[in-house]
């Protein structure tokens, strides 16, 4: 887990959970599955990217999270999860090509062709990294420059007057951190799944395992309101998952997964999102 600007991009997607997963996977019994009217409009940016600005950052931040998690994977010696982070990564960097905002907030002309640029430059270097990671190296950087990572992240916030002071400092700001980690992770899974690339789908699921097992490490006693927290809903949707994804990791590993069988509903994912947002934690949403 890191502590930096991953704050600002769990306010962006605040109640993503809850819309994405309605579209998704479906309901779970007595839910509506119609949106609050205005619920995405006007000021609910900070809620749910509505606009392709609030997309690029949300887009942008996850990729920052995946390559600082990728780089500590691999000082920590593990270039198995090195290399999915990476791939992952890259999932997110392509997205946020789709996402180009013609101006920014303060309407601000945005550099689409310079943004691409840096984009495909990162791309570049991921792709090199992987392929050194074979040999346990990562990737070099000429001396007193910045890697392709913070050029990207320094040079869009330094443009456009970006603040970055974005901190995580609670344990229940740290936990909705990481279900809304795992439920991104997720829904980039499936399309995967039903495209048969299993490869990208296994990096995806090896990446949900780091964030699996920080919920029991981060269940706060109190909500943001003061309110008791359910400690064993959390412990229960720790186990659940847990099991859930070890078991898709191991059929992604043996090959044992059914051609074009799309991933399964994911009930346990569907039914904790529900119940923290309704009942542990009261978190508005736009269901």
């Amino acid at each position: 887990m890191t502590n930096g600007t991953s704050w600002l991009k769990t306010l962006c997607v605040f109640s993503l959970v809850a819309v994405g997963i309605i579209t998704w996977v479906g309901l779970p019994p007595g839910a509506s599955g119609k949106i609050k009217d205005g619920a995405l409009e006007g000021g609910g940016e900070e809620l749910y990217p509505t606009s392709e600005y609030g997309w690029l950052t949300y887009y942008m931040h996850e990729v920052y999270e995946r390559y600082v998690v990728g780089k500590k994977e691999f000082e920590n010696g593990d270039m198995e999860m090195a290399e999915a982070n990476l791939a992952v990564m890259e999932l997110f960097t392509n997205l946020s090509k789709e996402q180009l905002p013609e101006t920014l907030q303060d309407g601000k002309k945005f550099d689409k062709a310079g943004y691409v640029a840096s984009i495909d430059k990162l791309n570049s270097f991921s792709a090199e990294i992987r392929g050194n990671l074979k040999n346990k190296k990562w990737a070099d950087v000429p001396a007193g420059q910045l890697d392709p990572m913070m050029q990207t992240c320094v040079g869009c916030h330094q443009s456009y007057n970006i603040p970055t002071e974005f901190r995580i400092d609670t344990k229940f700001k740290v936990l909705t951190h990481l279900m809304h980690e795992i439920y991104e992770i997720y829904k980039q899974a499936g399309p995967l799944l039903q495209q048969e690339k299993y490869d990208q789908a296994l990096y995806c699921f090896l990446v949900l395992r780091g964030y699996i097992e920080e919920i029991p490490k981060n269940i706060p006693d109190v909500n943001q309101d003061g309110q008791p927290i359910d400690k064993a809903l959390f412990e229960k949707t720790y186990n659940d998952l847990k099991i859930f994804n070890d078991g898709v990791v191991k059929k992604l590993r043996d090959m044992n997964w059914d051609k074009g069988k799309p991933l399964p509903p994911p009930r346990i994912v569907v039914d904790n999102c529900y119940a923290c947002h309704t009942k542990a934690a009261k978190i508005p949403s736009p269901w």
